[in-house]
């Protein structure tokens, strides 16, 4: 993996967040939302994800996490992909471990694919994270996913929203996920913006009160 974007407050960080960006984009994406995080009191890193090959869009290479083959949410699993997407950041968390930072003090966050490597990297965390912020995203591999969960993370707070006029990941696949978390029991804050596939100011604010009351 390329080196990561960092951002670091000029005091000591309050805590630590991991930050994913979506298809086709890289760190540069989310990295503008930096300054914002935390009332710009935490370290946040923005890695790339691999340059490969995208089957939906023709076999063109990009970044992305994990290779989607169709429109269809199960054209969206692509496991090999996600599994050595996982150790990458993986390896991110324990680079921050050994900058100093606790486990219950760093949030995976991210933005469509980057949510959904939020919410897998997340919740299969041996080490208890500090929370999960799935921004426009969905669970790769709901169907099975009950049974290789962390219990280190059973309760890790996780932070969803959704656009209700979203396109490329639809507002079902957001109400299947939310469906998912609630029914097994996670401290879930769930949001709806009126707004396509995006990030919306009222969005980043309420992450911030979301963060304030984890750490």
């Amino acid at each position: 993996m390329d080196a990561p974007l960092e951002y670091n407050p000029t005091g000591t960080p309050r805590a630590c967040m991991i930050l994913m960006h979506g298809l086709g984009a890289d760190g540069n994406d989310l990295f503008p939302l930096a300054a914002e995080i935390g009332g710009g009191e935490f370290r946040v890193v923005c890695p790339h994800a691999p340059v490969r090959a995208v089957t939906l869009n023709g076999g063109q290479q990009m970044r992305a996490w994990y290779d989607i083959v169709g429109l269809d949410l199960a054209d969206r699993q692509d496991r090999n992909g996600a599994t050595e997407s996982a150790v990458l950041i993986e390896q991110l968390l324990a680079a921050e471990y050994a900058n100093g930072f606790r486990s219950e003090n760093i949030f995976l966050a991210g933005f469509s694919q980057g949510a959904a490597m939020a919410l897998h990297v997340g919740l299969h965390c041996p080490q208890r994270l500090a929370g999960i912020i799935a921004l426009s995203g969905y669970l790769l591999f709901a169907e099975t996913l009950a049974d290789s969960i962390s219990a280190a993370n059973r309760q890790t707070p996780i932070f969803q929203a959704h656009g209700s006029l979203d396109p490329v990941v639809l507002p079902q696949w957001g109400h299947m996920t939310r469906d998912w978390l609630q029914e097994q029991g996670y401290p879930l804050e769930y949001h709806e913006y009126m707004m396509p596939h995006a990030i919306v100011p009222e969005e980043i604010n309420a992450i911030n009160r979301w963060c304030e009351k984890q750490c």
